[in-house]
């Protein structure tokens, strides 16, 4: 029996009120008034920040975190000594990237699809540490070219980024093959899974790459401020602290400091116990509906748009050139037009939430050889009359601007 999609919109009153029709999720997806109540509560009740002190309060505040660590690595099949906290996803890679132990003559690969959240930080160790960088190709199904890639990879690279689920495109990269071909020659393997959590398994032993980075709040209904870090023990130990201090030191002296162990050693500061709260209480909002429900769900909803969409008259469509769609994304441009005008025609046409521009995924819009994309992202708080709400509106505006 499917599950009645329509009644999560008492949770969302900024749609069931009919404010808007938003299709935005992919940027930043929208959490539900329950999430909002769960924070109030931790507030009236606790209200401070674990690792701060030896009273109750702080304990219940620890308590509540590694609740918070424990659902995260359930979510995605790893173990809590596996999960770290970040304020964001250009932190987490930071964090991973700047933190690791290079040496001259090291490589590091990067490819084409990578966000700008994984690219720039890349680009900021390359100069920091003069290390050589390669960009790895896409292939003709807008996929990592595996040929590229084996012919590309050698013994000084030491860390390969590859997106799990890039912008844009709809399109899910094989991680799995990625990573046993980089693991031959002692690379690791760091993927941006922040367009692939929820909208598809993702299993972190069974992927067999060393590091996951996602948002807790774009495809997860958190709030700003926290991005999670899954990656093998061995890798988080060789890692520096990008910002070491506060509960993060074991110890100083005028002269050194020692790192706690982890979590805490690359949790420096005042956690941000709002949007961890906020993680939480997603996890558990997606679990009481369903993981594979809203997967098959959303899946459907975006392909009922690309589907459509390929029929109309001026449209152009990026994203797998056989098939259907792999995840809920679907970008378009109507020819002869700035996509930042279709979207703002939308919103003032019938408050139709969409992404446009560039995506912060300069590489790809490159690729693609386009400025911009009109970006669509359902999540499972839209409608089938939301998507059509969408095709009808582009029709009106084709055939006024024709």
């Amino acid at each position: 029996m499917e599950y009645p999609f329509g009644k999560v919109l008492e949770d969302y009153p900024l749609i069931s009120d009919k404010k808007v029709i938003y299709l935005d999720s992919a940027t930043k997806t929208l959490p539900p008034l329950k999430i909002m109540e769960e924070i109030k509560q931790y507030y009236v009740e606790i209200g401070v920040s674990p690792r701060r002190g030896a009273h109750h309060l702080s304990v219940y505040a620890e308590r509540e975190l590694e609740e918070a660590r424990s659902k995260i690595a359930g979510l995605i099949n790893a173990r809590s000594e596996n999960i770290i906290f970040t304020p964001s996803v250009p932190f987490s890679a930071a964090t991973l990237i700047s933190g690791y132990p290079w040496k001259p003559g090291d490589k590091i690969l990067i490819s084409e699809a990578e966000h700008n959240s994984i690219l720039a930080p890349a680009l900021q160790a390359k100069n920091r540490f003069r290390l050589n960088h390669i960009i790895l190709r896409l292939d003709n199904s807008l996929k990592l070219d595996l040929e590229d890639l084996k012919n590309k990879i050698n013994r000084d690279c030491k860390i390969l980024l590859a997106t799990l689920t890039p912008m844009i495109l709809g399109v899910n990269n094989s991680l799995n093959e990625i990573s046993k071909i980089a693991h031959e020659y002692n690379c690791y393997v760091i993927s941006d899974a922040t367009r692939a959590v929820i909208h598809q398994e993702v299993d972190f032993n069974k992927l067999g790459c060393d590091a996951l980075i996602f948002s807790g709040c774009i495809g997860l209904p958190g709030l700003e401020g926290t991005s999670v870090i899954c990656a093998k023990k061995e890798l988080l130990e060789m890692i520096e602290p990008l910002t070491p201090g506060s509960g993060s030191i074991r110890e100083a002296s005028y002269n050194e400091y020692k790192n706690n162990p982890l979590p805490d050693k690359l949790e420096a500061g005042l956690i941000n116990m709002s949007s961890i709260i906020s993680l939480k209480e997603a996890v558990k909002y997606i679990e009481n509906i369903g993981l594979e429900k809203i997967r098959v769900y959303n899946l459907k909803l975006a392909n009922m748009i690309y589907e459509e969409l390929k029929n109309m008259k001026g449209i152009r469509l990026y994203g797998p050139r056989e098939g259907r769609l792999e995840a809920p994304i679907v970008s378009f441009n109507i020819e002869g037009f700035n996509s930042h005008d279709i979207s703002i025609f939308l919103d003032e046409t019938n408050k139709i939430i969409t992404r446009s521009g560039m995506q912060c995924s300069y590489l790809l819009s490159y690729k693609i050889n386009e400025k911009g994309v009109v970006q669509v992202s359902p999540h499972y708080y839209n409608t089938p009359e939301h998507a059509s709400s969408l095709i009808n509106t582009l029709n009106l505006i084709i055939s006024e601007l024709s």
